[in-house]
């Protein structure tokens, strides 16, 4: 029997990253919550430049003591666990929204994150792109609903940004709300 094809988005759904923080130093703290954007970068407005001369080459998956950030609990486990049923892909995007800072670092950190923590993920199965909608996957996990746009079955994982969406637009646009890695697993073993 062929596996099921399942993408799963790589910031703030498998790991935290270290840009909210790097933000938050550069700009003070902020509430995203109240932000009416889904970039984070957008609050830079006109210190963009200056932001990117202080932080881009900094790696937002490691710790300042040099060691990878823990990824999301559960995540590991069950992605294994799925690996059984789904034929896994990791899709990210660059974490810049429309300039890629030094992509040949970001994608190196990025790489190197996902091979440390998730080594059963087939190294030809992780997809850099910015345009995750042109691909299509019998189910997806991602944080932002646009990018699930070409999935039969749409797991929308809760992000700050996102928590705003009501049952009803949920229901319209054919998504279904997991706040952790536990409920992924319990709506796709039922599947």
């Amino acid at each position: 029997m062929e596996k099921k094809s399942l993408f799963i988005d790589m910031d703030d759904v498998l790991v935290i990253g270290r840009f909210q923080e790097f933000m938050d130093e550069f700009l003070g703290k902020i509430d995203y919550s109240k932000f009416p954007s889904y970039y984070k970068q957008d609050l830079l407005k006109d210190r963009e430049a200056e932001f990117i001369e202080k932080y881009q080459y900094e790696n937002i998956y490691k710790n300042k003591d040099g060691s990878f950030i823990d990824p999301l609990p559960d995540s590991i486990e069950v992605l294994k666990a799925l690996k059984e049923y789904y034929e896994l892909y990791i899709v990210t995007a660059y974490v810049w929204k429309n300039n890629v800072i030094d992509a040949a670092h970001t994608l190196k950190y990025k790489y190197e994150y996902l091979t440390h923590f998730f080594p059963f993920i087939e190294p030809n199965n992780i997809i850099f792109s910015t345009h995750k909608t042109k691909m299509h996957f019998d189910v997806g996990i991602d944080d932002r609903p646009k990018n699930l746009d070409n999935c039969d079955l749409k797991l929308l994982f809760t992000e700050t940004r996102n928590k705003k969406i009501s049952d009803e637009e949920l229901e319209i646009q054919g998504l279904v709300r997991v706040d952790n890695w536990k409920e992924v697993e319990k709506v796709l073993r039922k599947r």
